[in-house]
């Protein structure tokens, strides 16, 4: 009998992954060293009689594994875990199932299952394929690749002889990475949701907000923390307009995803913004990331998450992202100084606490979409759990600040990881912007080694200067990319 709950093929496939990963690093890079490929499909049939890769099993779903067959699989499989020389075939047979049955067929039977559920129109939200993640340690999720990712690329997997790259339609998400442990949805949009194909790139449209700012502050003395005191109403009438125009461009772009900045909007903002797609006829993109805004918890005196909601183009929330890593603002001190009567730097804290949770988006021809809020690029697990072990192709960061050095030193490890990053700043957080203070930074990692690109009406006079939207192409073709367009507005 098995050891762990096994009901179907995705819970096999991630009980033989725990397995592999409970194994020494040495352990796994020499059995992916020992792999052979040719070796695998007459290894796992002769010693299960029930496969055949030439047989009609091969259109089965993830269910087509009686229990018998599955107490055998597992006897078998306890039975090579106590030969050194043997625990090769268990990865034999890890990439042997995970080729098996047809991928796309298991996973639109699995997303009529009960382990998921339709959060909005086309969106369908879970955990992981499995459901015995808490037995096994981890999650397997289904690896979309990206259309434009070049087939001999190396992955940082492949790199470090990682028996896990070996997989070619799913990822293992192990539930602790270091001593941080995440709290992981994922999402996925479906094709006709967002459709992307070697004709066509993504287009994204970031969003600077508005050069006025929408919220004034105080820095509290006693707990080192500066507090929103009040949100002006007039500054985000005049937001909510601007989000209405660009999100009417967006639907004249035929755009798949729209960015804003952090900090700008209000629940009243986020809550009219769905309202106003809710009863338009227009088709907007499916994947919208509103400004956030700071929400008090309640029962914690001054402390807050700052939040966003995602939704889609007819207004239905996906999800929120709460920010996980606060921002340090540096406040020179009229009362405080040195030895030289210079006045000394104070620090204050963002008030907000982490959650520990991360969202995913799934996107069949783009791969794995992730969301960040500002200093969350700081959090170097966070981001390292992101490019190594989820994978993300593209990731999408909503920014509040007037300093760009250190989140781009910070960005610089999607290089290795083939991310493609989009960078959307608030025109609000400079007194004057600058063509050296960008609102928008496109980072093509993911077509080529590096690459920048800045709004370029920045700092030329306030007729051009302002409010605008950067239109990022993301193309379907390797190493084949467009400078993105500033449209002020």
């Amino acid at each position: 009998m098995p050891e762990v709950q096994i009901n179907n093929v995705y819970d096999l496939l991630a009980w033989l992954c725990a397995i592999i990963a409970a194994l020494s690093l040495d352990e796994q890079q020499s059995l992916t060293r020992e792999y052979e490929l040719a070796q695998k499909t007459r290894l796992i049939e002769r010693e299960f009689d029930f496969f055949d890769m030439k047989g009609p099993d091969k259109e089965k779903t993830y269910e087509f594994l009686s229990e018998e067959q599955i107490n055998v699989i597992c006897a078998k499989v306890n039975h090579w875990r106590q030969t050194d020389s043997a625990k090769v075939y268990i990865l034999y047979l890890l990439t042997y199932l995970a080729g098996y049955f047809d991928f796309d067929k298991a996973f639109s039977h699995f997303l009529t299952d009960e382990l998921c559920e339709e959060v909005a129109a086309e969106t369908w939200s879970f955990v992981a394929l499995n459901s015995n993640c808490d037995e096994v340690g981890g999650a397997l999720v289904p690896k979309f690749r990206p259309i434009w990712e070049k087939n001999n690329i190396r992955t940082p997997q492949e790199l470090n002889c990682s028996p896990f790259a070996l997989l070619t339609n799913y990822l293992w998400i192990p539930k602790k990475f270091g001593e941080e442990e995440w709290e992981v949805t994922h999402f996925y949009l479906s094709e006709r949701s967002i459709s992307i194909n070697k004709n066509e790139p993504l287009i994204v449209i970031a969003s600077s907000g508005q050069r006025e700012n929408t919220f004034s502050y105080h820095c509290d003395e006693e707990i080192k923390r500066f507090i929103i005191d009040q949100y002006n109403d007039e500054a985000c009438g005049r937001l909510q307009d601007k989000i209405k125009r660009v999100l009417e461009s967006a639907a004249q772009q035929n755009a798949h995803i729209v960015l804003f900045p952090e900090m700008l909007g209000t629940t009243e903002i986020q809550n009219n913004i769905c309202q106003y797609l809710s009863d338009s006829n227009n088709e907007y993109p499916a994947l919208i990331c509103l400004p956030s805004t700071e929400l008090p918890i309640l029962t914690e005196r001054h402390t807050y998450c700052n939040t966003t909601f995602v939704i889609n183009g007819s207004g239905e929330k996906i999800t929120e992202y709460h920010k996980q890593h606060p921002f340090c603002l540096d406040e020179a001190s009229k009362t405080k100084t040195d030895e030289k009567a210079n006045p000394l730097i104070e620090h204050y804290y963002e008030p907000i606490r982490p959650d520990w949770k991360i969202n995913v988006f799934h996107v069949k021809g783009v791969g794995r979409i992730g969301l960040v809020i500002c200093a969350d690029v700081f959090r170097e697990k966070m981001v390292d759990y992101l490019f190594r072990v989820l994978q993300v192709n593209v990731l999408l960061v909503m920014a509040y600040t007037k300093g760009t050095d250190a989140f781009f030193r910070a960005l610089d490890m999607a290089s290795n990881a083939y991310c493609d990053v989009i960078w959307c700043n608030a025109c609000a957080s400079y007194e004057k912007p600058t063509e050296k203070d960008p609102v928008v930074v496109y980072f093509s990692f993911g077509h080529k080694q590096r690459s920048r690109y800045y709004c370029k009406y920045c700092g030329k006079g306030d007729d051009k200067c302002g409010s605008c939207i950067a239109i990022i192409k993301i193309a379907t073709e390797y190493m084949r990319e467009e400078e993105p367009d500033f449209i002020p507005f």
